[in-house]
């Protein structure tokens, strides 16, 4: 699985997942909003990135997808923490978001730790 965060307007960060063995690409925003050209703009890139990955074309059967059923974010700062955390549960193989928009201070203090302590996970 590949995760890409894509700037939204330059004011919003939402998160992109690839999962090249299911031929599914999922979009996990905190707004839950639909960005009218995203999918297409999505399609037309993984188009041309898996010709130069693969030589083949991208064939119709992969999907795109908003995930809707995901913890909302409350205020307009919090996306990029959100992205985060919604990237640290995918990449353990889960989907099943146990985190609320109030936790987003306590998680943003712990990336900062982290970074600090060069202990990215």
């Amino acid at each position: 699985m590949a995760m890409i965060p894509i700037n939204i307007n330059n004011n919003h960060w939402i998160l992109c997942s690839i999962d090249n063995r299911l031929c599914k690409v999922s979009i996990y925003d905190s707004f839950v909003k639909e960005y009218p050209d995203l999918i297409k703009n999505l399609r037309e890139f993984l188009s041309l990135k898996y010709i130069q990955l693969y030589g083949v074309s991208l064939t119709n059967h992969w999907s795109f997808s908003y995930i809707k059923n995901i913890p909302v974010q409350r205020n307009g700062y919090d996306c990029g923490v959100f992205i985060c955390k919604f990237g640290e549960y995918l990449s353990k193989g889960s989907d099943n978001f146990t985190f609320l928009s109030k936790d987003m201070d306590f998680f943003r203090k712990n990336i900062i730790l982290s970074i600090l302590n060069n202990q990215i996970y």
